[in-house]
């Protein structure tokens, strides 16, 4: 493909992204664009969730639910890892792997005796670097993809990524609090996640009450909740903590975002006159904050 053909893909894809918020039904639109490029026979994509060091499937095509598990496994995140796919950033094919296909599990025990001669594995990289995601095509011939091709790919692979990104969406219910000067995202197994652009806040460690406080609140049947909090760092001053549900559509392995925001209006001298305590130096009391709250 010329570099015309290029930029006609990347408008393609600039186009059929921004179509509709379902994000699978957004990538399956794009399988026939990407054919013209690598002629393949299978191809999927999947986003790596940090939780369980392994991928979700978002899309597939040529892949049976048995093939679809393996790229899933923990044994194929480890084999991507190995190669050094997302250190080096870039497509690599498999005539670009350090080592012979008869050394790669996936090749010797599956992809060459399904009939798959040459492979491209293509890293999803968000721009501040986080690892977002791959794609993977299998083509029958040793001369697809082409060198070319490969790097056609690479060069459309960012517009892939930024649309597969949570943090996209996350961030835009983040600026929806506009006072917020901080910020973590909650993974579903309990982790914290770097919010990006917002810095991070000693209340959102392990032994601060406010995470498991929100996210009590909003297993309430609820996608957003407030409450105040003492700032720990010794100011006698109160911050408001709110959180939002992220949302579950896939990639779902976000639970919340949770942002802190000055409390001006109330500080611990006011604390008992407003409802509010403390217990315990070191520990905190939250309260809902209800005008925000019962939302």
């Amino acid at each position: 493909m010329t570099a015309p053909g290029a930029l006609e893909l990347a408008l393609e894809i600039g186009r059929v992204t921004a179509g509709t918020s379902d994000i699978t039904r957004r990538l399956e639109e794009l399988w026939p664009q990407l054919r013209t490029v690598v002629p393949f026979e299978a191809a999927w994509t999947g986003v790596f969730d940090p939780g369980r060091q392994g991928y979700q499937t978002l899309t597939a095509v040529g892949h049976d639910a048995v093939n679809r598990a393996y790229l899933e496994s923990g044994s194929f995140n480890d084999q991507v890892e190995a190669f050094g796919l997302f250190r080096r950033n870039r497509p690599l094919c498999l005539r670009d792997a350090p080592v012979p296909f008869a050394e790669i599990p996936s090749w010797a025990d599956r992809w060459w005796p399904a009939g798959y001669r040459e492979g491209l594995g293509v890293p999803l990289v968000a721009r501040d670097g986080r690892h977002l995601g791959l794609i993977t095509m299998y083509t029958d011939s040793s001369a697809h993809p082409s060198d070319a091709a490969r790097d056609v790919i690479g060069t459309v692979a960012p517009m892939i990524a930024a649309a597969i990104d949570p943090m996209t969406t996350i961030a835009g219910l983040a600026s929806l609090v506009g006072d917020a000067r901080a910020g973590s995202v909650v993974g579903r197994g309990g982790a914290m996640h770097r919010l990006p652009g917002m810095p991070s806040h000693p209340l959102f460690t392990q032994n601060s009450c406010v995470v498991p406080t929100a996210l009590a609140k909003l297993t309430e049947n609820r996608t957003q909740t407030a409450f105040l909090c003492p700032d720990p760092r010794g100011l006698d001053d109160y911050v408001r903590v709110t959180a939002i549900a992220c949302p579950p559509q896939a990639p779902n392995y976000f639970a919340a975002v949770i942002l802190l925001s000055p409390s001006a209006s109330i500080h611990r001298r006011d604390s008992s006159g407003a409802g509010l305590n403390s217990s315990g130096a070191g520990r905190f009391w939250c309260r809902p904050e209800s005008p925000i709250d019962d939302r």
